[in-house]
């Protein structure tokens, strides 16, 4: 199957362009994606189908609005085009280019294994992973908190977070 693998994906639609990586895989007899790098959106991949070089599947969307898209697919080789479409707005385009394979350091049975040692595994990624091929990004740091950088508002001067006082 020509979807199988892991995508690097542009999203190109009226809200501006988003990427993501995408990951098709076997479950059994049927095909998931998980969409990951995403966080602009919160799409969640739904009802893959595949026939040939054809793909559909419901993207469920959580931001900016909570909608659904209907996606579709063509793939060629090692690329795929395609559109995602949410009834209200224009088609997006969609672009994804496969990521090579990494080598697993395991030989098929009967042949020699071509490496010096276990290949090195990437971490799982996190809330704060960046996109394949980036440097991590570490967590926004917050400024240290002191209750005496807080002034209580004085009674005769208004609250701004109670405009009007005593409702």
């Amino acid at each position: 199957m020509s979807i199988l693998g892991t995508w690097n994906v542009t999203q190109q639609s009226i809200v501006g362009t988003t990427d993501s990586v995408w990951t098709f895989s076997q479950d059994g007899d049927r095909v998931v994606c998980d969409i990951a790098h995403n966080t602009a959106m919160g799409a969640v991949a739904k009802d893959v189908t595949v026939q040939g070089d054809e793909v559909a599947l419901l993207l469920s969307i959580a931001k900016p609005v909570q909608t659904t898209a209907n996606v579709t697919l063509r793939v060629s080789g090692d690329a795929f085009t395609g559109e995602g479409k949410v009834r209200f707005l224009p088609a997006a385009r969609l672009t994804g280019q496969r990521v090579p394979a990494e080598p697993t350091g395991r030989a098929a049975p009967g042949e020699a294994a071509h490496h010096a040692g276990p290949q090195p595994q990437a971490p799982a990624p996190g809330p704060y992973a960046s996109a394949p091929g980036t440097p991590f990004a570490a967590p926004p740091q917050a400024a240290p908190y002191s209750p005496s950088q807080v002034t209580p508002p004085q009674p005769d001067q208004p609250n701004p977070e109670q405009p009007w006082p005593g409702v």
